[in-house]
Formats: C-alpha cells, sequence, structure tokens
C-alpha cells in the first residue's frame, strides 16, 4: 500500500525476500500482476496507488519508484492484459483522500469510466 515506503528501499527489499522466500507472491509493485488459477478459474490481480494517498514512490515517467500508480491507462491495460490471458481482471485501488470520508469525484469518474471497460471487477 502507500506506506510501503515507510521504512525505505532496504526495507521494502528485506520484506520482498521474506515473501519470497515463503512462497507468497506480492501485488502493487514494479507493474507486476499476480496470476492465481484454481481448476479452470483465472483471476489476475492488480494493485495501483492514487498521487493523494500520501505515496511519495511511484513508479511513472518522472520518477523511479517502485509503487504502481493509479491512472485508467495503467488499469484498462490490465483488463486487456486479463482478457489475453483469458482470466478475470481484479482491480485493487488505493485511492481517496487521506483523513476524508468522501471519494474524491476524479476516482468516482475513474471508478465509472473502468466498469464500462470490459469484466472489471473493483
Amino acid at each position: 500500500n502507500n506506506h510501503i515506503y515507510d521504512y525505505g528501499s532496504t526495507a521494502i527489499n528485506n520484506a520482498l525476500e521474506v515473501l519470497k522466500h515463503e512462497g507468497i507472491q506480492c501485488v502493487g509493485l514494479d507493474n507486476e500482476p499476480v496470476l492465481l488459477e484454481k481448476e479452470c478459474d483465472k483471476v489476475l490481480l492488480g494493485a495501483w496507488c492514487c498521487y493523494s494517498t500520501n505515496a511519495w514512490h511511484y513508479a511513472d515517467d518522472s520518477r523511479t519508484g517502485r509503487l504502481n500508480t493509479l491512472t485508467y491507462a495503467h488499469m484498462y491495460d490490465h483488463i486487456r492484459k486479463a482478457k489475453e490471458m483469458g482470466a478475470y481482471p481484479v482491480l485493487l485501488a488505493h485511492w481517496g483522500e487521506e483523513n476524508t470520508h468522501y471519494p474524491k469525484y476524479e476516482h468516482l469518474c475513474l471508478a465509472e469510466k473502468l466498469l464500462d471497460s470490459e469484466r472489471a471487477i473493483i
């Protein structure tokens, strides 16, 4: 989530090593989705943080962070990849405004636009 960098890059790398050692997959970093399969069913998990959730280390054109940035383009690309794989896309969005109880208008618009896209589960 947006606090993964609270203890710096070293802490992230250590946490990822522990998860890998235990066979636990991670989603939300480095634009790497997680594919889960059970019998004939597949889901492709993707996770993103928005700029308003107190995150500092986004991965985008002007930053070198590893957090997946919440944009329509990134999320729609995830939906497209899932469809190509025959999987259901699952979109995990950490969005909103810190310390408020109401969604941001731009996030409502993004959710509506994604729901108009193909087979999205938010």
